[in-house]
């Protein structure tokens, strides 16, 4: 234990020492959380990000993640560390995530010609509008689009964007 004492000079003077309450300030299980040594890899961000387009929150990304290294103990980072970096990411994609969300789309179409998208930007260059139908629903409309139900949601998003899916009914009654 240390105690220290401001003097006139607004310098500190040790006023207390005792040598007996010495011991480690963490075990040697738990160094690897202190915050000199936390830090998420550049392998598990990728990793992360990954896993958070496949829509798996932060903690059931840290349990996949530890069952990959061996354990907790192996992972230099807390969930909340996860959730630090997730933040960060999201504010630095801010700016540009229609633009992300577009070049998705062209990638699909160009591995996929049968996805089909299409989009429209308002004078600030936001995304506005925004309308797509992959080969799957085409070729179901085609067979079945006898039955077209257009149902809209309003505000279910930060963007404050309808989200309007067109569903309609195959033969055994089912949704598609």
């Amino acid at each position: 234990m240390v105690g220290f004492k401001r003097v006139n000079n607004g310098k500190y003077v040790l006023f207390k020492f005792h040598e007996g309450h010495t011991h480690e300030l963490a075990t040697p299980r738990k160094r690897h959380m202190l915050n000199s040594n936390r830090g998420v890899s550049s392998v598990h961000r990728t990793l992360f990000k990954s896993l958070t387009c496949a829509n798996i929150d932060p903690s059931k990304a840290r349990h996949i993640i530890k069952e990959q290294v061996g354990g907790f103990q192996n992972i230099r980072w807390s969930k909340q560390d996860l959730k630090n970096f997730q933040t960060d990411l999201k504010a630095f994609i801010k700016d540009s995530d229609a633009e992300m969300f577009t070049e998705n789309f062209k990638r699909k179409q160009n591995v996929q010609p049968s996805f089909y998208f299409a989009y429209e930007l308002d004078v600030d260059g936001t995304l506005k509008h925004v309308f797509w139908a992959d080969g799957i629903a085409r070729f179901n409309y085609s067979l079945y689009g006898d039955v077209l139900s257009f149902d809209t949601t309003y505000d279910t998003n930060r963007y404050k964007m309808i989200f309007a899916p067109f569903t309609g009914l195959d033969n055994h009654r089912l949704c598609v």
